[in-house]
């Protein structure tokens, strides 16, 4: 349930990986950002045109038309992991300085606003029916940097709680078994793999270090982490085994990868 965002000589495409055999979509042409859901074969993704569109890998699945609002645009979909929603940020008339989370209901499209503050949220994500996580950007224009914090909605109460206080960025929420993965940079500007509690007031810890950029943080269904460590010149796929960080050996040869991901 692998999936990545790869560039070979200059052009990018979708790749998904299963045992241990790196396969190419054909089907869908200059992705900017993708969500992939193995168990239905369906890839949401935003083109080169800037919309949001859903491909059938397995080209038997009916995709629901999503009503989507026409005065918007979006950027960042992402499949819960049952598949009954695809997440999204939507952008109201284009412009990302505030931003709704909304959900597609896969079943008849019909769209709904799951997170409406007076801020800009990014980055959703959904692994269980109870919540929804996604980052906000709290500050961006007069703090010193750019100040990023994870958030978390209770899909039954409607409540939302704010997790991180790092005055960082901190974005990138990836959830497994109680736990968040998420990339930040508050280890002296550097972004680094950090892991908590899913719990108001949960302590983060760092997980990797080092001259690098680590991101897109992400599980197997055992709960193995892996993520995107870009370095000069290179940018490779790592797996966290034990405290040790390995790099995974590819049968393709990449210029650049984005949008790791795993399907669960």
């Amino acid at each position: 349930g692998m999936a990545f965002a790869g560039l070979i000589e200059g052009e990018w495409r979708i790749y998904t990986a299963h045992d241990g055999e790196i396969n190419g979509i054909d089907g869908i042409e200059h992705p900017r950002t993708f969500s992939y859901h193995a168990v239905s074969g369906l890839i949401a993704y935003i083109g080169a045109d800037s919309h949001l569109s859903v491909y059938s890998v397995i080209g038997e699945n009916d995709v629901p038309e999503l009503k989507m609002n026409l005065e918007s645009r979006y950027t960042q979909p992402s499949f819960s992991s049952d598949g009954q929603w695809l997440l999204a940020v939507e952008l109201p008339e284009g412009k990302s300085r505030r931003t709704i989370i909304v959900g597609f209901n896969m079943e008849s499209g019909r769209r709904f606003g799951f997170v409406k503050k007076r801020t800009a949220q990014f980055e959703p994500t959904m692994v269980s029916e109870r919540y929804l996580h996604y980052s906000t950007a709290t500050c961006v224009d007069d703090c010193g940097g750019m100040i990023w914090e994870l958030w978390r909605r209770d899909m039954q109460t409607a409540k939302q709680v704010q997790l991180t206080l790092l005055n960082a960025v901190s974005n990138q929420p990836h959830v497994h078994d109680g736990q968040i993965y998420f990339s930040s940079d508050a280890d002296g500007g550097r972004f680094h793999i950090w892991s908590m509690d899913d719990e108001v007031g949960a302590k983060p810890v760092q997980l990797t270090t080092g001259n690098v950029r680590d991101s897109d943080p992400t599980t197997d269904r055992n709960g193995t982490l892996y993520f995107l460590r870009k370095e000069v010149g290179m940018t490779s796929i790592m797996k966290l085994e034990g405290e040790k960080v390995v790099a995974l050996s590819l049968s393709e040869r990449f210029d650049d990868i984005r949008n790791l991901e795993i399907s669960r």
